[in-house]
């Protein structure tokens, strides 16, 4: 229940090739730890589009996590 502001501090950021959101047919969405974000194992693959979450913003095995996405229209 807490809003997780755009930030490469403790936040997010819309993971990007050039200019536009990458898609990703399968990629590992686990990182050894909030401090290292190396690609950890066992992989968990998924495909999509992705934020990449930084520092306090990166969370554990178990967490529940919610994501609103309201277009812009850019």
């Amino acid at each position: 229940g807490q809003t997780i502001n755009k930030s490469s501090t403790n936040g997010w950021q819309l993971m990007k090739s050039g200019s536009s959101p990458a898609y990703y047919s399968n990629f590992n969405i686990k990182v050894t730890s909030p401090t290292d974000d190396t690609p950890a194992t066992p992989v968990m693959n998924e495909t999509g589009y992705f934020l990449k979450l930084f520092g306090n913003a990166v969370y554990s095995d178990g967490a529940n996590v919610e994501v609103n996405f309201y277009p812009t229209g850019n």
